[in-house]
């Protein structure tokens, strides 16, 4: 689903009490969820692939960790469960900009498509790009985590096709890892 733009303005103008630079003690989270879907769409600028790492997902990770959360969920659609419904909005769009053409046998390229927008309209190519970001974003977690003492009691969860994983450290020595169920 699209939100128009207009929608949070009217939000801001009827309810401006409610944004706000800092968040008061008592609206601190301890768990923050984010749409890794939304972060999949990158500006122009970020052309390589660890920019678009840096600054889609492991900046967004660090806020959420700063906003007081010890907890940050990071999840991606199912695609077995997107709702039928959706593919009306997807061949909409597509008349516009067109799929680039990408099986499920080909490697992301070394360096970003020029033409992102029509990448992503590619369910294979997308589907490798979430593969790519949870691996990353679980070796820079994990590394941050042991180099970094105020990291050692986060937890980070990856959310993307049937278990969610959490990252956390339970022993001075290291990292584990939960299955939940």
């Amino acid at each position: 689903m699209t939100i128009h733009a207009d929608f949070i303005k009217i939000l801001k103008e009827g309810c401006s009490q409610a944004f706000v630079n800092e968040l008061p003690a008592e609206a601190t989270p301890t768990i923050a969820f984010i749409d890794g879907q939304v972060k999949l769409m990158k500006a122009e600028y970020i052309m390589s692939w660890s920019i678009f790492l840096q600054v889609q997902f492991y900046k967004t990770i660090e806020k959420a960790f700063a906003s007081g959360a010890h907890t940050v969920v990071l999840g991606f659609d199912d695609y077995r469960y997107v709702p039928e419904a959706k593919n009306m909005t997807q061949i909409k769009r597509n008349k516009v900009v067109p799929v680039m053409e990408f099986d499920e046998y080909q490697s992301l390229p070394a360096v970003l498509p020029d033409n992102w927008s029509s990448a992503m309209r590619n369910r294979n190519f997308k589907v490798k790009v979430i593969q790519k970001v949870l691996h990353e974003v679980q070796k820079w977690f994990t590394n941050t985590q042991t180099n970094n003492v105020s990291w050692k009691h986060r937890t980070l969860v990856l959310d993307f096709c049937d278990t969610p994983t959490a990252y956390y450290n339970i022993t001075k020595s290291g990292n584990s890892v939960v299955k939940f169920i």
